[in-house]
């Protein structure tokens, strides 16, 4: 296997986005202690962090709309602008009161992530001109490498910088580590190609095109159905560990933080081998449904509260097959996808995190009625079903040649 070559910009383009990512994790970690140590409302907590991703549905189709027809590289440095704007807003309000209502801060999170929702699909539509498009698997591995690193370090860096400071340093650190990812938008060589030959049309008759490309195509549209699905009942688990820390092993942030960092490792390797377990597209999609089974089966090991030791070895494994499973998703498309509709159609894929959001209340509903223990049950048995329910359906079809771009 030869050795990937990343261009100089690419490089620069990774790290700066790592120094960011390091920020931003830091940030997540420590939002979802801060949540718990304020208000210690499961109710509160499930509103409060589900307005941070509902925007992600439908700001990521109207980021890929204006991705294929407005210039990508100014799309993206407005949105940052944006975000570092709004990030401010929300380190302000954490600073200077010491239990803001929940609703503020709710409408503040809600508002980055307008931003946060649009950029991922531009984002998606910029990478192949920012990296060699032969090499897209291994660059999207790379990227996933990138962040993941650096979700390593960040929840245990949250962890000790809240034993030692005030929470609120945690949120300014944040904002200070986003600038090296917004100076280094400027340096995105300028893209003009695609604004020049997109076909203006409105929002619904451009999506209208993108949908039936995925809809004629048989691989894509399986992608999509079983991504949903598992993004409302499998993935809201991440969000919900920080709970099952803090009432079920009646443990600290600092545990939290080793927790969450072991996770980030098995999320890095998946990035390093993403490449090498999907190797085509017809074993790739069997193995995809595999790994989501496995991941509904670590959920129902979780709900058991084994020893400690296995918590950290199932967290682990979450971490590498969660990514493995949403990494390959977006790579599917990826290489599926024609120029002149990427930006519409990766937003289509990436819209499907946004039923984390949903899923997310449903779980902590689930948790605050019953148990914590018994919310992870229900999301490993409703993840094993609907991978099981997606293999039988697969089985019983004939096998159709896959569309061809």
């Amino acid at each position: 296997m030869g050795k990937v070559k990343l261009n100089k910009f690419y490089r620069s383009f990774l790290y700066c986005t790592c120094i960011g990512a390091l920020g931003e994790y830091m940030a997540l970690t420590t939002l979802s202690w801060y949540l718990l140590e304020t208000y210690n409302d499961l109710s509160i907590i499930g509103k409060v962090l589900s307005f941070r991703i509902i925007p992600r549905f439908f700001m990521g189709f109207v980021g890929g709309y204006l991705a294929d027809l407005h210039n990508k590289r100014k799309m993206m440095i407005l949105l940052y602008f944006l975000i570092m704007c709004t990030s401010l807003l929300q380190t302000i309000l954490i600073s200077v009161d010491d239990q803001p209502a929940w609703y503020y801060l709710a409408g503040i999170l809600f508002l980055r992530s307008v931003f946060d929702g649009a950029e991922p699909s531009i984002r998606n539509a910029i990478l192949p001109h920012i990296a060699d498009k032969s090499m897209i698997t291994k660059a999207v591995g790379y990227y996933a490498t990138g962040l993941n690193l650096a979700a390593i370090g960040a929840p245990i860096l949250a962890a000790l910088l809240i034993q030692y400071f005030q929470i609120h340093i945690v949120f300014w650190i944040d904002w200070l580590l986003q600038i090296p990812s917004f100076i280094i938008l400027f340096k995105i060589p300028k893209i003009t190609e695609a604004a020049k030959q997109g076909i203006k049309r409105s929002f619904i008759s451009s999506y209208k095109e993108a949908l039936c490309f995925i809809y004629h195509s048989e691989i894509l549209m399986k992608c999509f159905i079983v991504s949903i699905l598992m993004m409302l009942v499998m993935f809201p688990f991440d969000a919900m560990i920080s709970i099952y820390v803090k009432n079920v092993l009646l443990s600290d942030i600092k545990n939290f933080g080793y927790l969450s960092a072991v996770e980030a490792v098995g999320a890095v390797l998946a990035g390093s081998i993403l490449h090498r377990v999907f190797k085509n597209n017809r074993q790739g999609i069997r193995m995809w449904y595999l790994i989501g089974l496995f991941c509904g089966v670590l959920l129902i090991i979780l709900s058991i509260r084994p020893e400690i030791i296995f918590i950290y070895a199932i967290l682990f494994l979450l971490g590498l097959f969660s990514q493995l499973f949403r990494s390959y998703s977006r790579v599917l498309f990826q290489e599926k996808t024609p120029d002149h509709l990427r930006g519409k159609v990766m937003s289509v894929i990436i819209s499907d995190s946004s039923l984390i959001s949903v899923g997310l209340l449903l779980f902590t509903y689930v948790a605050e009625i019953t148990t914590v223990t018994k919310s992870f049950l229900a999301m490993g048995i409703c993840s094993v079903t609907v991978i099981l329910v997606a293999l039988i359906i697969s089985r019983r079809r004939k096998p159709q040649k896959y569309l061809r771009v």
